[in-house]
C-alpha cells in the first residue's frame, strides 16, 4: 500500500465511498486535493482534507476505513483536519465551488482555485509554495489575495505579514484590475527560481 495518492486514486475512493453512503452526503474538499482533482496540481498528496461535511464527518469513519481496505490506501486517505483552516476561506467561498460527480449519494464539492491560492498563500509552507509555484497565479489571483489581507491580519496577523512579504517579493505588477499575464511567463511569480 502506498501513502501517496494521486488524483485518479482519489476519485476512484470517492466513487466507492459513493456506495457505501447510505444517506445523502455532501463533502467540501480543499487543498491539494481539490486542486488535483480540477487537473490544477500534477502531484500526489498523502490525504484529502474535508472542510465540511453534511451529515457530520464523524458518521462517515467506518465507510472510509471500508473504502481504505477495499481500495488499498491509507486509512486517513480523507480527514478533517483542515477545518480548523475554515475561517482563512474568503466568506462567500461557497459561491465559487466546483461539483465534483455525483458518486451515488455523496455529493463532492472542490474549493476553486481562487479560494485555494488564497489558502495556500496564508499557510505558506514548503509544499505550498511548490504548489504555488507550479500553479503560476495571475496578477488578478494575487489581486484577490490581497483583498482578504485585512481579513486574515485580524486571524493571525504574523501570517498575514509573511503573505504580504511573500507577495511583494513576486513583484506583482500593480495593475490588478484585469487578468494579467501569466506571472511565470514573466519571470515574476513564485517560479522565476526554474
Amino acid at each position: 500500500m502506498s501513502d501517496e495518492l494521486s488524483a485518479d486514486d482519489i476519485h476512484r475512493a470517492l466513487a466507492t465511498l459513493g456506495r457505501h453512503c447510505r444517506s445523502d452526503t455532501r463533502i467540501i474538499l480543499a487543498g491539494s486535493v481539490a486542486l488535483m482533482l480540477q487537473q490544477q496540481l500534477r502531484r500526489v498528496t498523502k490525504d484529502g482534507d474535508v472542510i465540511e461535511a453534511h451529515p457530520d464527518f464523524g458518521t462517515l469513519r467506518d465507510a472510509l476505513r471500508s473504502v481504505a481496505a477495499q481500495e488499498g490506501i491509507p486509512d486517513h486517505w480523507l480527514n478533517d483536519s483542515a477545518r480548523a483552516y475554515l475561517e482563512v476561506l474568503p466568506p462567500d467561498f461557497r459561491t465559487r465551488l466546483r461539483e465534483l460527480g455525483p458518486f451515488g449519494r455523496l455529493r463532492v464539492a472542490l474549493v476553486s482555485r481562487r479560494d485555494a491560492i488564497v489558502m495556500k498563500c496564508f499557510a505558506h509552507r514548503a509544499k505550498d509554495l511548490l504548489d504555488l509555484q507550479e500553479m503560476a497565479p495571475t496578477a488578478k489571483e494575487i489581486g484577490f489575495v490581497l483583498e482578504h489581507v485585512a481579513r486574515l491580519r485580524q486571524l493571525d496577523p504574523k501570517k498575514t505579514a509573511e503573505l504580504e512579504a511573500l507577495i511583494a517579493a513576486w513583484s506583482v505588477p500593480p495593475d490588478l484590475s484585469r487578468r494579467g499575464p501569466d506571472i511565470r511567463r514573466r519571470g515574476r511569480g513564485p517560479s522565476s527560481s526554474r
